[in-house]
C-alpha cells in the first residue's frame, strides 16, 4: 500500500522544481512533440546513445509524468509538456500541428484505451472532449503568452524540412551540435525509425493494464491525412471553430 502511495506521488503530487534556464517543448497532444524529443535527445547525447521510448524520458522528461526525473536531472534542462498555459514555463517551443490531423491523430490513438466509447471519429471530434481542454483554447492559451524570445515550430514545416527546424530547435535550445549530428538524428528520429523502435523496443507503461489499453503510438504522421478521415459536416465544425488560429498558423 505504501509503495502504490509513493507511486501516486511521485506521479502527481510531487512538486517539479523550476529554473531560469530551463527549455520548454510544449504542444497539444499529437501534435509532434515525441517526434521532437527523439531529434533533440539525439542532439543532448551526441548521436552515442541509443534514444527509444523509454531512454529518451531521461533526457527530456515530461514532467507531468517523470517528475522524479525530471527533478534529478541538473539544469540546464529541456523538458516536455502538454500543459496549457503555464507562467512558470520560460523559453518555449511551442509545437503546433493542424487541428484536422491532431484530431485523427489522437482518435487513434484513443480507441483502444475508449474503446466503445468512441462510436466514430466524427462523433468523437464534435462530442467527446477527451483531454479537458480543445485544441483551440489550448493554442490560444499558449499564444496570448507568447512572445519573440520563444520559438513556435509547424509541425508541416518539420515535415518539408526537418534539419533546418532540428538546427532552429537546437540553437534555442543552445545544444552543440554539427551538420552531420544534425543529420543523424533527423535519421533515428524518422517516421519509419520510430515506427521500427516502438515495434522492437516498446513503450514505458505503468502497468500491465495500461499496455493492453494502448493503441500504437507512432501511426501514420502524415500531412492532410484527415482528407482520409472526416466527412464534410465535421471538417467544416472543425474549420468554424478553429478559423482564427487556422488562417493565422496557414492551415485555410
Amino acid at each position: 500500500m505504501l509503495a502504490k502511495l509513493d507511486k501516486l506521488y511521485r506521479k502527481y503530487l510531487m512538486p517539479v522544481k523550476y529554473y531560469a534556464d530551463d527549455t520548454f517543448l510544449v504542444s497539444y497532444p499529437k501534435s509532434g512533440n515525441t517526434w521532437v524529443r527523439f531529434m533533440l535527445a539525439n542532439v543532448m547525447t551526441n548521436g552515442e546513445a541509443e534514444i527509444n521510448f523509454h531512454t529518451a524520458v531521461d533526457h527530456i522528461p515530461d514532467i507531468d509524468v517523470h517528475k522524479k526525473i525530471a527533478n534529478h536531472i541538473q539544469p540546464p534542462r529541456i523538458l516536455k509538456s502538454h500543459q496549457p498555459y503555464n507562467s512558470k514555463f520560460s523559453n518555449v517551443v511551442y509545437i503546433i500541428r493542424d487541428p484536422r490531423d491532431v484530431y485523427v491523430s489522437y482518435y487513434f490513438y484513443l480507441q483502444k484505451k475508449l474503446k466503445g466509447d468512441l462510436k466514430n471519429i466524427n462523433h468523437f471530434i464534435k462530442n467527446i472532449d477527451t483531454y479537458g481542454i480543445s485544441w483551440r483554447d489550448h493554442v490560444n492559451s499558449w499564444m496570448d503568452k507568447l512572445d519573440a524570445t520563444d520559438l513556435i515550430i509547424r509541425y508541416e514545416d518539420l515535415i518539408h524540412e526537418p534539419y533546418e527546424n532540428l538546427k532552429k530547435m537546437a540553437d534555442f535550445c543552445h545544444l552543440n551540435y554539427d551538420e552531420e549530428l544534425l543529420r543523424l538524428s533527423v535519421e533515428r528520429s524518422s517516421f519509419d525509425s520510430m515506427s521500427k523502435i516502438e515495434d522492437s523496443k516498446g513503450r514505458p507503461f505503468t502497468s500491465k493494464e495500461d499496455e493492453k489499453k494502448a493503441s500504437k503510438f507512432v501511426r501514420a504522421g502524415k500531412i492532410g491525412d484527415w482528407k482520409n478521415h472526416l466527412d464534410k459536416d465535421t471538417q467544416q465544425y472543425l474549420e468554424n471553430k478553429c478559423k482564427v488560429l487556422m488562417n493565422k498558423f496557414g492551415y485555410l
